[in-house]
């Protein structure tokens, strides 16, 4: 019987300590509970913030790298364009290089025609003073024979009186010459080189010189060879 007591004793301490752990289990099961969900929380909350703080920081640099990027694009746009400013003043340096040197060579060739036009001058004063000094210089002639002097007076009677000093170009047609030297250099208008200074020397306004341009040459070609000579009717005296 004691024995007995004893056990249910025991049982009833094994069951009241049972419950004791139980209740302990399910308070530390709860606990634990509790804590990872505080965990848990924590680290959904710190994990909330860092991704808003990076998206922000990504935000922030992607903004700044368009910027950026849309700087560096003018900035291409810009060189570009330069790039084709420079291009374009190459080509109109090259362009004015070519007209300067043509200039050159037109003004050389003016010059060597203008050299050689005073070379000429010279030498047609030279002989007309050699002649002037010869026919002022009195030579006795011989006497002629009855059959020469009935020859001679036949002679003067049959041959026309000619001028026998030829007529020298006046400054003014000088200067036509030289300026069509320099301007046309055509082949088709050096064929009437004549036709063309005779049109301006003849005429004392420009629609006088229209009007003889037209009777040589068509109407178109009238306009370009009297735009060409528009510059000598301001340097020309008399015009």
């Amino acid at each position: 019987k004691n024995l007995a007591d004893s056990l249910e004793q025991w049982e009833s301490s094994l069951r009241a300590r049972e419950s004791e752990l139980h209740g302990d289990f399910e308070s530390a099961i709860s606990s634990i509970r509790q804590r990872c969900t505080e965990i848990i929380s924590a680290f959904n909350a710190d994990v909330s913030k860092a991704t808003s703080e990076f998206k922000t920081e990504t935000d922030k640099t992607l903004e700044r790298l368009t910027v950026q990027n849309d700087k560096l694009a003018a900035r291409v746009e810009e060189l570009v364009s330069l790039r084709e400013q420079i291009k374009k003043a190459t080509s109109e340096i090259e362009s004015v290089k070519g007209s300067l040197n043509e200039i050159l060579k037109e003004l050389k060739d003016s010059q060597d025609e203008q050299d050689a036009s005073l070379e000429d001058l010279k030498q047609k004063v030279s002989e007309a003073k050699s002649n002037k000094s010869a026919k002022n210089t009195p030579t006795q002639p011989l006497p002629k024979s009855d059959s020469e002097k009935k020859s001679a007076a036949n002679n003067q009677k049959t041959e026309p009186k000619t001028n026998s000093k030829k007529k020298q170009p006046d400054k003014r047609e000088q200067q036509i010459r030289c300026f069509f030297g320099q301007n046309f250099k055509e082949e088709k208008y050096k064929q009437k080189k004549e036709q063309i200074i005779q049109a301006v020397l003849s005429s004392k306004t420009k629609q006088q010189v229209n009007c003889a341009l037209q009777k040589t040459f068509p109407s178109e070609e009238t306009s370009v060879i009297y735009k060409r000579l528009l510059p000598l009717f301001k340097s020309l005296p008399g015009q």
